[in-house]
């Protein structure tokens, strides 16, 4: 439990597949002081959602293999919402 003084860094996870944007994105969001988690598919991106609360997940929609369509469907509660907010690229 945080003390009332203590101010938690909004966590943020970015799913791509495109390298140099998950850098960029990493590096950029970072700056801004957020505490920033990458994922290159959507497997290791429901890994990580499994092991952390995201205060927003970036997704890119069109990956090989699962499609980012797939992992939204599986962070999904059972009337269809999202539970974290996400910003679809």
């Amino acid at each position: 439990m945080s003390s009332p003084t203590e101010v938690e860094i909004p966590r943020i996870l970015v799913v791509d597949d495109d390298k140099n944007l998950l850098d960029g994105l990493r590096r950029v969001l970072g700056q801004r002081g957020y505490d920033v988690y990458t994922a290159e598919n959507a497997k290791q991106g429901l890994r990580l959602i499994n092991r952390h609360a995201f205060d927003l997940i970036v997704l890119d929609i069109q990956m090989p293999g699962r499609t980012g369509v797939g992992l939204m469907r599986e962070i999904c509660d059972l009337q269809g919402k999202p539970k974290y907010p996400v910003l679809v690229l």
